[in-house]
């Protein structure tokens, strides 16, 4: 999906010109030309920008009219998900199963699980966890000698 021609058609619908919209916006004419030809991408905030100088809501840049999702209707419950076949059926059978157990657990052994997991997910940081903070190496000193008297002073 191509934002530039999508502006394009909403500028031109409302009968305004480039002009007419960099006055309101405060960008020059070129950049948006730039933006409607695809030789520039808009941050979020010239997008909302542009959106209010066109009077229409953020997500009209994103879809034409056939296009707009209706609301709610892509929306699946869990158990009509779990019965697909295939990586999402999969999940939503184990996310089905975990609800059901996770409703006889107490606040810490879900605060458990959910830390277990993301150790799970992220096999470093649980390593780092298990091992504990590593102390910093004399090579990672940036080429510093090392101050034996400072490090004495220090362990005492």
């Amino acid at each position: 999906m191509l934002i530039g021609p999508r502006l394009r058609k909403l500028r031109e619908g409302r009968k305004l010109s480039q002009g007419d919209i960099t006055a309101v916006i405060g960008l020059p004419r070129s950049y948006v030309s730039r933006i409607e030809n695809g030789h520039a991408v808009p941050s979020l905030e010239t997008l909302k920008r542009l959106a209010t100088a066109l009077d229409v809501p953020l997500y009209r840049i994103f879809y034409a009219e056939e296009d707009i999702p209706k609301a709610g209707s892509s929306r699946q419950s869990w158990d009509e998900l779990a019965e697909d076949r295939g990586p999402s059926g999969d999940e939503a059978r184990f996310l089905i199963q975990m609800r059901a157990l996770a409703k006889n657990l107490g606040r810490t052994e879900r605060i458990f699980l959910l830390n277990l997991a993301r150790r799970l997910v992220n096999p470093r940081s649980a390593r780092q966890i298990a091992d504990g903070p590593k102390e910093p190496e004399a090579s990672s000193r940036k080429g510093r000698p090392r101050n034996r008297e400072a490090e004495e002073r220090n362990q005492r």
